[in-house]
């Protein structure tokens, strides 16, 4: 498996790419990149993600695309020039890339060839604001069909290709019983060997799936979409948004119809799949690793795929205790009073506990007004819950969210701060929180929004935390300042969640430290906004919602800057209490 870079070597080399791109690398710094990348597999991995995701070079000079000082003030013609260059030889390059990458020492000598085209490539490139692992400024779309925005150069477009290229496949959720250090709680895994002797280990692929493994057992990660299981038993639960999810055995595939099921694969390489709810297709498969023949397999169903007999049989289920995937974490964020009252002196506008919800109020800790109100269908009042101290959400067919019903005048002028915990349920494209205007027919045009992304169409770690600042937020949704965390977002987990925007730009800090930092020019004005929290939009329209499953604690907003020291000090009173 590939390691973490250091923590140290990490920040130097996220130091130099920046100056990479903005044209302020020196000779001596070329030459200690060049040095970095040379040394170490996991910088070189860290910086062909951003070769490919980011750049497509070769794609762009294969379409010759050429564009004018006219196209970079045009976004439209920006977007025309890329998408040109797209359909006409952009994606040539992954494919290469992927197909040299398979010896080492062919990408060794490609990330060579790729820092010295960079360094003549990247002259007078429009600066990107990149910081960590894949923070870029690019303005969003919130239409359904497209969310790329292109930067341009004089003569080269730098292309926005989706997240699901960055390689990451899944992310440790659970640990329980594991002596290893290798299968931390929050660890990303590319594809590749997974191994436990004993213990169990949850994991949450990037494209939703989760499965549960109970030692010993050993697997062969191949992406986000298929898993090998090669000895061991495991639990699985595939929601609808990771409809097709393969799990392959020795002798048999099973591709997931909706469902939650589970298999163990013995030391003959036999297996046996038990489904506990909905249904998957299960096939055996011969020796050139094809379909010989194949069953439907339904709820309490459960089969044995035997290799060596070439058959499918039915088995009494029960009779197998495998491992279940953990859905909900429901436990409670520990808040002492005294992490309350260093809240209170540092003085939000708004600061919402969650200890209660008489009436379906949210209380403002800090005055009359700001309350936040409950919407939710009586017909689902399990959708969301203001229970144990704090809100907790669950995805629905109907809308549930929390708004405040008092606009914050003026929230734009001046720099403001939003800060909150949370605890994911998974890693689906979701909205934490969001400001919108007063106005009703621009409430899916917000002047902030807070979101887990996974699986969009930006450039980013699947995983990050998003944060959007836009204005005017009646312009079109295409305008905007994206900001990305690294993969750092982990379900099941508290999380300590920071945003600001100041004089200097935008800011992210995640667990008292700040991971991202993105410049910004303009975008302070006049304006009342309120706070929706749970969902993206009020529209009727379900496509809108964008729901979080998960919970929310300690949500505050302030109308400065916190400084660097009032952050930490913030995290710190609850984490040294875990």
């Amino acid at each position: 498996m590939t390691k973490f870079l250091e923590r140290k070597t990490r920040l130097r080399l996220e130091s130099l790419l920046i100056k990479l791109i903005d044209e302020s690398l020196s000779r001596s710094e070329s030459d200690e990149l060049v040095s970095i990348l040379s040394e170490s597999e996991e910088a070189r991995a860290y910086y062909l993600s951003h070769i490919e995701v980011h750049s497509q070079i070769a794609g762009n000079w294969d379409a010759g695309c050429s564009v004018s000082k006219s196209v970079l003030g045009n976004e439209r013609a920006m977007a025309e020039e890329s998408e040109k260059a797209r359909r006409s030889g952009g994606f040539r390059f992954k494919e290469l890339l992927r197909h040299v990458l398979r010896t080492p020492w062919a990408s060794a000598a490609l990330i060579l060839v790729c820092v010295g085209l960079s360094l003549i490539a990247f002259i007078s490139v429009k600066r990107l604001n990149l910081q960590g692992n894949s923070t870029l400024a690019v303005a969003e779309n919130n239409t359904d069909t497209s969310e790329t925005q292109d930067v341009a150069a004089k003569s080269i477009s730098f292309v926005a290709f989706r997240s699901d290229l960055v390689r990451d496949a899944a992310v440790v959720v659970r640990v329980s019983g594991v002596t290893d250090d290798e299968y931390i709680v929050g660890r990303r895994l590319q594809p590749g060997t997974f191994k436990i002797s004993h213990g169990e280990v949850q994991l949450e692929f990037m494209n939703g799936a989760m499965i549960a493994v109970e030692g010993p057992a050993e697997l062969q990660i191949e992406s986000k979409d298929t898993v090998n299981v090669l000895s061991g038993k495991i639990g699985a639960y595939v929601p609808e948004r990771a409809h097709g999810f393969t799990i392959n055995a020795p002798s048999a595939a099973v591709i997931d119809l909706g469902t939650e099921f589970a298999m163990n694969v013995d030391e003959t390489g036999a297996s046996e799949v038990e489904v506990i709810s909905g249904e998957v297709e299960l096939s055996l498969l011969g020796d050139d690793g094809n379909t010989l023949f194949s069953r439907r397999v339904r709820e309490t169903g459960s089969i044995r795929a035997d290799r060596q007999s070439k058959s499918l049989s039915e088995t009494a289920s029960g009779k197998i205790i495998f491992p279940r995937v953990q859905l909900h974490n429901d436990t409670p964020l520990i808040v002492g009073e005294d992490y309350a009252d260093l809240i209170r002196q540092h003085e939000p506008t708004l600061y919402w506990r969650f200890e209660n919800a008489d009436d379906s109020i949210v209380k403002n800790e800090m005055g009359e007004l700001f309350s936040g109100t409950i919407h939710r269908s009586d017909d689902d009042p399990d959708s969301l819950m203001v229970d144990n101290g704090h809100l907790t959400l669950r995805r629905t067919n109907s809308q549930r969210y929390v708004i405040m019903e008092e606009a914050i005048k003026g929230l734009n002028r001046k720099a403001y701060t939003i800060e909150f915990w949370m605890k994911p349920d998974d890693l689906t494209h979701s909205t934490c929180l969001g400001f919108f205007p007063v106005f009703a027919e621009q409430a899916a045009k917000k002047l902030n929004v807070i979101e887990i992304a996974t699986d969009t169409n930006w450039v980013h770690s699947p995983g990050a935390i998003r944060f959007l600042d836009r204005y005017p937020p009646a312009q079109s949704p295409t305008t905007g300042t994206n900001i990305f965390s690294a993969g750092l977002c982990t379900p099941g987990q508290w999380q300590h969640v920071v945003v600001q925007k100041n004089d200097q730009g935008l800011d992210m800090y995640f667990n008292g430290q700040l991971v991202s930092h993105v410049d910004r020019q303009k975008g302070f004005g006049s304006g009342d906004f309120r706070m929706i929290v749970g969902q993206l939009s009020l529209r009727e329209d379900e496509r809108f919602w964008r729901q979080f499953a998960g919970s929310i604690d300690e949500l505050a907003v302030y109308q400065r800057t916190l400084t660097s020291a009032e952050i930490e000090s913030h995290y710190k009173l609850i984490a040294e209490q875990r």
